[in-house]
């Protein structure tokens, strides 16, 4: 009987510490997250990036990954303490390794397109800067064309962001 007692007492007692190292992760994680955007603000990185001519969340992005390598190392140690440790691991990064290969591939399917559709919308040069135009119901200029999309501004002055594929598909008036 006090085996039974000095083994539940261990499983218990691992139990909290796990459970206090995943909350003691949570947190400096969060703290990291918020400490190191802050460091990047003030060195202006996103404002260096954006002088170089690139539109890029820089700060947000590696602050976001600091935070989330904390979380990872945190639930990592959590297992570990808990003692398991090879067959949730395998798992654990399996289910990561197609969780990013989803991501990934969501996320280029758009791309592809709007980028040679840039590429096509660039390269015939019929659509500028400051021309007027009107697609389907808008009407303004466009105001800026980059690589993925196009960008109409209103005569209210709402800006109005079309993918390129979109634009290269659909009918358009151009105005003198």
């Amino acid at each position: 009987m006090l085996e039974l007692l000095a083994e539940i007492e261990s499983y218990f007692y691992n139990l909290v510490l796990a459970v206090a190292i995943l909350f003691a992760g949570l947190t400096l994680g969060l703290i990291v997250r918020r400490i190191l955007l802050k460091v990047l603000h003030l060195l202006e990185v996103d404002l260096f990036i954006k002088k170089a001519g690139r539109e890029y969340p820089l700060e947000k992005r590696a602050s976001d990954l600091a935070a989330y390598l904390i979380y990872l190392l945190s639930l990592v140690l959590f297992f570990r303490q808990l003692g398991m440790t090879s067959a949730v691991f395998y798992a654990l990064f399996s289910f990561l390794a197609l969780l990013l290969a989803l991501v990934i591939f969501f996320g280029i399917k758009d791309f592809f397109p709007n980028f040679f559709a840039g590429m096509a919308i660039r390269y015939r040069r019929s659509e500028k800067e400051g021309k007027k135009i009107r697609y389907l119901d808008i009407e303004g200029k466009i105001k800026k064309i980059s690589w993925l999309e196009i960008e109409i501004e209103t005569e209210k002055g709402e800006n109005i962001h079309i993918s390129n594929s979109l634009f290269l598909r659909s009918k358009k008036a151009f105005k003198k």
